[in-house]
């Protein structure tokens, strides 16, 4: 009798960035992981919005930035907006953004986005979205939005390490940060706030269970996790504390 065949876990990786593929009359969303592309859902430019507007445009834009919002909910913040060349729709959106929705690029602001442009089609299939996350200029400005992103978190990290009055917590143990989130189940004991690694340290863990099962539980509370190049002044960083970090804020 043969053996079961046992299911192979698909290896995301870690997310890097949301990408935006656009052009004037369709979007499309992807999740990039360190290992794999992950589609997020398509918006026509006839959307309808719920602003009684009969701009067909603005709502395709509104549109499009409440994808961007729920999706940079889990966390990434970083988002990279493809579109062809000779077109003005990443311009359009970026200024559609800014007139009205510059909340969301207020520095210093749990909701704050960050925002780069590529040229490419990624609206449509996954070979030129592939193309495209290969390409020199993805991996530059994602390098730009994530470093900014990230330095907006070490100055939150670095103002919780030197609270004084010890309010937040900083936990650097896998053992500990999972006790935490199981805690969460029974809604007792503080509130994770970010889950932030190196890279070279989630490299060396992500075999562990016990770090899979924190990445799980963290999706599924909503918990943003980031993962960071060590190289990276905030890399180092981390890379001085262990490698891993969560702090925390009281329970209400």
């Amino acid at each position: 009798m043969p053996a079961p065949r046992h299911r192979r876990r698909s290896r995301r990786g870690y997310p890097v960035a949301l990408l935006l593929g656009i052009d004037e009359r369709r979007a499309t969303l992807w999740m990039v992981h360190s290992d794999s592309i992950v589609p997020s859902g398509s918006i026509s430019c006839e959307h309808k919005g719920s602003a009684g507007t009969s701009n067909p445009r603005y709502n395709y834009f509104d549109a499009v930035i409440a994808k961007l919002k729920a999706a940079s909910a889990t966390g990434v913040k970083s988002i990279v907006v493809a579109a062809p060349k000779g077109t003005p729709t990443a311009k359009d959106l970026a200024v559609h953004v800014q007139k009205h929705h510059a909340y969301l690029l207020k520095p210093g602001s749990g909701r704050t986005i960050h925002m780069a442009t590529v040229e490419g089609s990624a609206a449509k299939d996954v070979p030129s979205t592939i193309e495209i996350v290969k390409s020199p200029a993805f991996k530059a400005v994602t390098t730009s939005t994530t470093g900014q992103e990230t330095e907006g978190i070490m100055q939150l990290l670095d103002a919780v390490i030197n609270n004084p009055e010890g309010i937040v917590h900083v936990h650097f143990t896998v053992d500990e940060i999972l006790r935490i989130f199981e805690a969460l189940r029974d809604e007792i004991g503080p509130e994770p706030e970010y889950v932030l690694m190196t890279d070279v340290f989630y490299a060396a863990n992500k075999g562990d269970h016990r770090l899979q099962r924190v990445l799980g539980l963290a999706k599924k509370y909503k918990v943003m996790t980031r993962v960071i190049q060590s190289k990276t002044g905030p890399g180092t960083r981390i890379a001085s504390l262990g490698g891993l970090v969560c702090f925390t804020s009281p329970a209400e």
